[in-house]
């Protein structure tokens, strides 16, 4: 978002959907240099401690999340002249979902819920940290990996590289499809690159066009039975915050929205 706010100065709007696990201090500890060694070791973000969060019209920590995503808070990149929106809720903010332009998230089943949406998406999959992923096998080698120190890491780096070869394809549309429905970018990708990808798919309008019709022609076939795919994921979602179960709580899940920018509330 950095990248694309600088190159693009008030052009795009940014939404972050947050899950309803995540805490608006625990946000704050993800770009910080101090509490993420990520930050810290590849200094891709531009001025961290600088980057704060504004409390939205929503922004009560205390008062957990509720049925339906609201507006929580806002990420300001002053070195950037970068916003982005956080939304959280126990149900995604489908609306915003739907009127997006484009969608930046990575593997799981948020790309499930937009493809059956009709959003364009970018799906990203850095890997210069196999380690710390702990969630690609079960059994036996899933208790290996989340063992605490070296051995853990170990085990975690191991099987995910071996996931990374075996496996055509992340998103689930082009899992369904057998083919690329949407772009996959996997493995040493900086957020220069992505940040690039992303621009010129935002630029080619075409594209994106043809990425929503070939979108939902996938998702209608995975429906089976032609029920509205929009409605089996809303129904889906309801069933499981029904349940107290986030349905977007893959963790590191994200997805960003450019559209043209409007003022922000304080």
């Amino acid at each position: 978002a950095q990248y694309l706010s600088s190159a693009n100065p008030n052009e795009y709007r940014f939404v972050l959907p947050l899950a309803p696990t995540v805490t608006l201090k625990q946000l704050e500890a993800y770009f910080s240099p101090d509490a993420n060694f990520v930050v810290a070791k590849h200094k891709w973000m531009r001025d961290p401690e600088g980057i704060r969060l504004r409390r939205g019209p929503a922004g009560d920590a205390a008062a957990g999340a509720g049925l339906q995503s609201e507006h929580v808070c806002t990420i300001v990149s002053p070195a950037s002249a970068l916003e982005i929106e956080v939304y959280q809720g126990l149900l995604p903010p489908y609306a915003l979902y739907r009127s997006s332009d484009l969608a930046i998230t990575t593997v799981g089943t948020n790309t499930a819920e937009l493809a059956y949406l009709g959003v364009p998406m970018l799906c990203v999959l850095p890997t210069f940290e196999l380690s710390v992923f702990k969630g690609s096998a079960g059994g036996i080698l899933g208790l290996l990996m989340h063992l605490p120190g070296i051995l853990g890491k170990a085990v975690a780096t191991i099987v995910n590289r071996h996931v990374l070869k075996k496996i055509k394809h992340f998103a689930l549309p082009n899992v369904w499809a057998s083919r690329h429905v949407v772009p996959e970018l996997v493995g040493l990708i900086s957020p220069a690159e992505a940040a690039e990808k992303a621009q010129a798919m935002l630029e080619d309008s075409s594209v994106l066009s043809a990425m929503r019709e070939d979108l939902g022609r996938v998702s209608q076939a995975q429906s089976q039975g032609g029920t509205d795919p929009a409605a089996l994921v809303a129904s889906k979602c309801l069933e499981l915050a029904a349940a107290g179960t986030s349905a977007t709580g893959d963790q590191g899940s994200k997805a960003g929205s450019p559209w043209p920018r409007t003022p922000q509330t304080p």
